[in-house]
């Protein structure tokens, strides 16, 4: 599926993107519903752990809040 092969580089770019434009990448992810849950869970996964305020677990927060 197209939208699919489309999921995974947007979550790389959401947590690798500088500047504001994270917050456009997640409201695209959140518009492919729920399908973008395992994509995310899976990056967030394979860092180490999260501290308080860590930047990729409040774009992971954002991005599923896309979704609702």
């Amino acid at each position: 599926m197209q939208a699919d092969a489309a999921v995974r580089p947007l979550v790389t770019h959401l947590y690798g993107e500088e500047t504001k434009v994270w917050t456009d990448i997640a409201r695209s992810l959140g518009a492919f519903g729920p399908r973008v849950l395992g994509p995310i869970t899976a990056f967030l996964r394979d860092r180490p752990p999260p501290r308080p305020g860590d930047e990729a677990v409040l774009r992971a927060a954002r991005a599923m809040a896309e979704i609702a």
